[in-house]
């Protein structure tokens, strides 16, 4: 019935029987090239503002088992304010050991479209390296420069050691091939790597700092425990579908024995929204069926917990008889708060849009708002 198809699916896809390898020690090198990733693209969006082509590149070693010692090391590209991202060749096995030999394809190849630039369908595109983008120990790799953890190791300045002809023997520690792609500048397009930089570098300081630094600096032990216990809580109720987010900080209250001056106006949570002192979004249910208006929300400090800080209605009556008793909907009168208590936030059931009765009444009306996934 179908006997125009191939037999296999591999004809059908074209799949090449063979690939292109070279040896790069201690693995193999397998390279798909920089205009192969930017024709697939041209094939689909072919106007490009000013036909002038910018990619992104990146390299990192990615371990392919947990258990296992083999590493992948990808040369990958991103064209420029856009989310098309291409593979322009790996290295299999291990890091490699010659970087020369392992960028010889991808230095080549990049120069060349720097030179002769890139032709589609009767369209010229010229191509230009707009940055080079990786961790800190992928950088020091490809660039032959210092670890980011030693001295002279700074890839925008010179503070130490002397700059003298491209050339601080400090922090050089020889040529780099990507020295020879035209108008790529090793300084200027080379992003600084946040991660290490500052999340495994200030950051790290500054936590041994503020736990076993000068007396001067260092926190005390029980404002420690608390900043930790309130992290903690803060994971233990943190997943993609309950999110809690605290916005718009402020120091006015009210706050209640235990709290602590981390106060918040705005909080989202199971995709509620409250906002204190706002009668569309400062009423909520909590656990034992209580109806509270919020007037804060805090950190209690006693249990590392963020609370809300409010006052329940005690009078609570049906807001209309007919067809139904509005009770039977959750829907009610309210009247009579009592006194400031605090609740975790955890404990919110749902949210209530309350209004006025009157213009000239405390009682309010409540309306529930279930949320569902």
């Amino acid at each position: 019935m179908y006997n125009g198809l191939p037999l296999d699916s591999r004809t059908l896809l074209n799949t090449p029987r063979s690939t292109d390898i070279r040896r790069v020690e201690p693995g193999f090198y397998s390279n798909l090239g920089i205009e192969q990733g930017i024709l697939e693209y041209l094939k689909i969006y072919s106007n490009v503002p000013n036909n002038a082509i910018e990619i992104l590149f990146n390299i990192a070693g990615i371990p392919v088992t947990k258990s296992g010692s083999s590493e992948l090391w990808p040369i990958l590209g991103l064209i420029y304010k856009t989310n098309h991202v291409f593979l322009i060749g790996y290295h299999g096995n291990k890091k490699p050991s010659d970087t020369f030999a392992f960028l010889e394809d991808f230095v080549v190849e990049a120069s060349n479209l720097t030179h002769f630039e890139i032709h589609y369908l009767g369209k010229t595109y010229s191509f230009s390296i707009k940055g080079f983008c990786a961790d800190a120990p992928a950088k020091a790799i490809v660039l032959n420069i210092k670890y980011h953890t030693g001295y002279s190791s700074c890839t925008k300045c010179n503070i130490v050691g002397d700059y003298s002809e491209r050339r601080d023997e400090d922090y050089h520690q020889g040529t780099s091939p990507v020295e020879n792609i035209p108008r790529f500048g090793l300084v200027s397009q080379v992003s600084l790597d946040y991660q290490y930089l500052i999340c495994l570098g200030i950051v790290k300081k500054l936590l041994l700092m503020w736990n076993f630094g000068d007396l001067r600096i260092r926190l005390p032990f029980r404002n420690v425990q608390l900043i930790s216990s309130a992290l903690i809580h803060l994971l233990s109720n943190y997943n993609t579908s309950k999110q809690i987010i605290f916005n718009n900080p402020h120091m006015n209250g009210p706050l209640l024995q235990g709290c602590t001056n981390s106060q918040y106006k705005k909080l989202i949570f199971n995709d509620m929204t409250f906002i204190v002192n706002d009668n569309k979004n400062d009423c909520c249910c909590v656990k034992g069926n209580k109806i509270i208006k919020m007037f804060n929300i805090a950190l209690k400090d006693i249990y590392g917990l963020f609370v809300i800080i409010g006052k329940e209605y005690l009078k609570r009556s049906d807001l209309y008889k007919l067809p139904c008793p509005s009770s039977i909907l959750g829907i009610y009168e309210v009247d009579d708060l009592f006194e400031f208590m605090t609740w975790p936030v955890k404990d919110i059931e749902f949210k209530y849009f309350s209004f006025p009765i009157c213009l000239d009444s405390i009682r309010m009306a409540v309306v529930p708002l279930h949320h569902t996934e």
